[in-house]
């Protein structure tokens, strides 16, 4: 073999080995980002209240035969129940059916993804605590969208109809029922334009300061 050609093969050897260890590298330095399957996910959030719990169940059953009925797409449904002031569960509910099996055969599971033991002063209604448990939420159902779905007492969401009556007592009028004002949320010059939940409590603009960032 002629040295020319012999150092011109050479040559070719390195150069390929060079290109093929820089393609390695850059593929090594950026890692393909990890797709996300789940399109959304749908978290219902629901603190302890003695005089709604019943209710909560009963919301809760209903998307569980909801889901039972149409099924999930891409999509997860999580539930966070607090049964006492100091006890909650995380679940989810998870939609079964074989294409084996007649459309009677489908069942919806509720899967628990963690329990949660709290002190006296529940921590789940404190910002801290309620971005924790949505941190959760995203750990185990992570999504490309996400809704939320709150269970409380609330105001200004809906106009207030004046059923109730107060008891005035002066001077003048002993125990006399009159009927108590009511204004609309709009209705009132004194006090922004919005709306709240858990009572009057915690003002909606407030969620955000919850909602945890990537």
């Amino acid at each position: 073999m002629k040295p020319k050609k012999y150092y011109d093969r050479l040559k070719s050897a390195v150069l390929f080995l060079v290109l093929s260890f820089s393609v390695i590298a850059c593929k090594n330095d950026d890692p393909d980002p990890i797709a996300i399957k789940n399109e959304q996910t749908v978290f219902m959030y629901m603190p302890w209240a003695s005089n709604l719990l019943s209710a909560f169940r009963r919301n809760i059953d209903d998307m569980e035969k909801a889901i039972l009925e149409r099924g999930l797409r891409n999509e997860k449904v999580l539930v966070f129940l607090a049964e006492t002031p100091t006890q909650a569960s995380l679940f989810e509910f998870v939609y079964n059916k074989s294409p084996f099996y007649p459309a009677e055969k489908k069942k919806v599971t509720r899967k628990v993804l963690k329990e949660y033991r709290f002190s006296s002063t529940p921590e789940y209604t404190t910002t801290a605590g309620i971005s924790s448990i949505l941190k959760d939420v995203r750990s185990y159902a992570e999504a490309r969208r996400y809704g939320m779905v709150i269970g409380c007492h609330g105001m200004g969401w809906l106009p207030v109809v004046p059923t109730k009556k107060k008891t005035l007592r002066s001077s003048r009028q002993t125990d006399k029922e009159m009927p108590e004002v009511y204004k609309k949320h709009w209705e009132y010059t004194d006090r922004p334009m919005t709306r709240y939940f858990g009572g009057f409590d915690s003002n909606i603009r407030q969620k955000s300061k919850h909602l945890p960032t990537r």
